[in-house]
């Protein structure tokens, strides 16, 4: 993973993730193989990572909250953009990167971000993509506007 200012953060063994998935999220049980092809590849890489599932709303930011407190360097949200949501709720203010295993219906958060929706291929920006610091009011504005999207398109079809 590339920082901003060029460095390597996944050289380190130390590297640690924590998956937070949603189990009600998209076509889960489809989805439940991945996560087991998704911890072999970022072992691979020299991550050390971990698997959490949600169990009620509301758990996503409680969860990315633990993992804060744990010294995650990231947290991966498996789930859809209401999963995500909820991560980034639990993430705002700290520097704990978050990452996106698009594994809901629809997914709008991952395409607007480029993040590609198969498991491979989102795979890979994981380990190899850029990131930079978003503040948490961009981070809400981004899903704020998602939904406000999909609300608008609704309404037009009544």
């Amino acid at each position: 993973m590339q920082s901003e200012n060029g460095s390597d953060s996944s050289d380190s063994a130390q590297f640690f993730a924590i998956i937070i998935a949603n189990p009600v999220s998209g076509v889960f049980p489809f989805h439940t193989h991945h996560f087991n092809e998704t911890l072999a590849f970022l072992q691979q890489h020299g991550w050390r990572v971990d698997l959490w599932y949600t169990h009620t709303p509301g758990d996503g930011a409680q969860l990315a909250r633990q993992a804060v407190a744990q010294k995650a360097n990231m947290v991966i949200a498996a789930g859809g953009d209401g999963t995500i949501n909820e991560i980034i709720q639990g993430l705002a203010g700290t520097e704990t990167v978050l990452g996106v295993l698009p594994n809901g219906t629809v997914n709008v958060w991952a395409r607007e971000l480029g993040i590609p929706i198969e498991e491979a291929g989102a795979r890979e920006v994981l380990v190899n993509g850029s990131y930079v610091a978003l503040t948490s009011a961009v981070s809400m504005i981004a899903i704020f506007c998602s939904w406000l999207g999909l609300a608008w398109m609704e309404r037009s079809r009544m």
